[in-house]
């Protein structure tokens, strides 16, 4: 028995000097390994891209540039062209004031150093989406003329922004049927057909928090009574496939209809929509006469996931 404990802790100690021995030889390898020396751009951090600045008479490919200081933010064009710039979505407006700020010191800087003039700025501002109850409002208009004034102050070229779900949300809404209702205890639980395969709102975590939801009755009641607190849950064979905890609807019956508004953004793709092979939804348009246009049946996602037999 001492014997073969002996055997276990003798290959134990071997296992642990052979991961530190790699740890420490990876270690060594990186120190070696630097990257080129870096310039200094606009007092923001960046580095060489292969022969950018080494190149005859300082031709200017590609410059990787961005806020993680590092080969990000900045998609590779030639800067005869121009420059795009993202950072990320959901952003303050103080935040894109200090990045429009940058960009234009940024092109700026180019155009001094090595006689470059950039004629063109592709810029994703990240604008923010009210997508839940509760959270702060902004002027929308005050901050697009904020951007824009800031914009065409410090830089005479073309200016291309790339709006992003700041435009597209509200041109979509997610629309799912109550199946069922139960209660257990003092939870109360509505079940749709849909789920978490068709919908997720950018920033929702564990369902917690209420995104903006229309309730349409099948059967309108003539008086509203007081509203109670739902569970709104998909069909999905999960317990994760939970939408809203503790919404308020009054009178809420099977067949009622629930319209999740600001999803125009990524749409269905938002969510994970090849999951348990369930059928993705009908897609319908509002035409410019107002009326809906059936654009695509549903989609059965089974034919998807399984192997095809001929």
């Amino acid at each position: 028995m001492q014997e073969q404990n002996s055997k276990r802790l003798k290959q134990v100690i071997r296992a642990v000097t052979f991961v530190l021995l790699s740890i420490l030889i990876m270690y060594g390898l990186s120190c070696l390994v630097k990257p080129r020396e870096a310039q200094r751009l606009s007092k923001i951090r960046s580095y060489e891209a292969s022969k950018v600045f080494n190149e005859k008479d300082n031709s200017l490919d590609v410059i990787f540039f961005g806020h993680s200081g590092v080969y990000s933010g900045i998609s590779p064009m030639e800067l005869y062209r121009g420059i795009q710039y993202y950072s990320g979505t959901q952003k303050k407006s103080d935040k894109i004031y200090k990045e429009i700020d940058m960009l234009t010191a940024f092109v700026r800087d180019l155009t001094e150093r090595y006689g470059k003039k950039i004629n063109r700025i592709e810029y994703g501002p990240g604008l923010s989406v009210r997508y839940f109850e509760g959270e702060k409002e902004y002027c929308e208009e005050e901050v697009l003329r904020e951007i824009s004034s800031r914009l065409e102050a410090d830089f005479d070229g073309k200016i291309v922004l790339e709006m992003g779900r700041f435009i597209a949300a509200e041109c979509g809404e997610y629309v799912t049927s109550v199946v069922d209702l139960k209660k257990n205890g003092e939870n109360a639980y509505c079940i749709v057909d849909g789920g978490i395969n068709h919908l997720n709102y950018y920033g929702q975590m564990m369902a917690m928090k209420f995104p903006f939801i229309r309730h349409y009755q099948n059967k309108p009641m003539q008086k509203d009574d007081a509203p109670e607190k739902w569970n709104i849950c998909g069909s999905l064979c999960t317990t994760a496939d939970v939408l809203v905890k503790s919404y308020p609807l009054a009178n809420l019956k099977k067949g009622d209809r629930l319209v999740f508004e600001k999803t125009g953004a990524y749409s269905v793709t938002e969510g994970i929509y090849l999951f348990l092979s369930r059928d993705m939804p009908y897609i319908y348009k509002v035409t410019e006469q107002g009326e809906l246009k059936k654009v695509r049946q549903a989609l059965q996602t089974d034919k998807i996931n399984s192997e095809r037999r001929n």
